[in-house]
């Protein structure tokens, strides 16, 4: 599977016996570069979704608990060589795999049934570094499995792509 410069999907060992299960889902010499600061819980209902957007200053680090997750995924950075690659992965509980999500690929995440899921970043969240867009905009490339999903305030008002990468683009220079 093709992914972004810089995205990873990190297989998940799952260790059962009689008792469950355990799963490592992180460990520091798994990784060079990541060093979450910052750990968060979610319990996304049926037919959600959650914004598409970038950060510049964070990367972002995630698994599925229960249930599945598509997560769109659009290179954004000028001087990747994967820039304006898209594309969409399906994570799925019952295969335990984490993905790395480095500054500046813009990502979204859908729910086809409920689901739980926990993700790390790098650095706190500031408002002043989260940017969005419209979700099923056509500059993203994405095939979202949802036609009409639930979707917040401020993902239902969000700007196009367009005027996202516009925007992230003045950050950066």
């Amino acid at each position: 599977m093709q992914l972004p410069k810089g995205v990873s999907i990190t297989s998940l060992t799952k260790n059962q016996d009689a008792r469950g299960e355990l799963t490592e889902i992180f460990r520091k010499e798994w990784f060079e570069d990541l060093a979450p600061i910052q750990w968060n819980y979610v319990i996304s209902q049926e037919n959600t979704f959650r914004g598409f957007h970038v950060h510049l200053k964070h990367a972002d680090y995630l698994t599925v608990l229960t249930g599945s997750m598509y997560l769109g995924l659009k290179d954004m950075r000028k001087n990747s060589p994967t820039f304006n690659f898209s594309t969409l992965i399906h994570l799925k509980s019952s295969i335990p795999q984490a993905v790395t999500i480095p500054p500046g690929v813009g990502h979204g995440f859908c729910f086809t049934e409920n689901t739980s899921y926990i993700y790390s970043v790098t650095d706190y969240w500031k408002k002043e570094d989260e940017f969005g867009c419209i979700w099923n905009d056509a500059d993203l490339k994405i095939n979202w499995p949802l036609k009409k999903p639930i979707l917040s305030e401020k993902d239902t008002n969000a700007m196009s792509y367009q005027h996202l990468f516009q925007q992230i683009t003045k950050k950066l220079l």
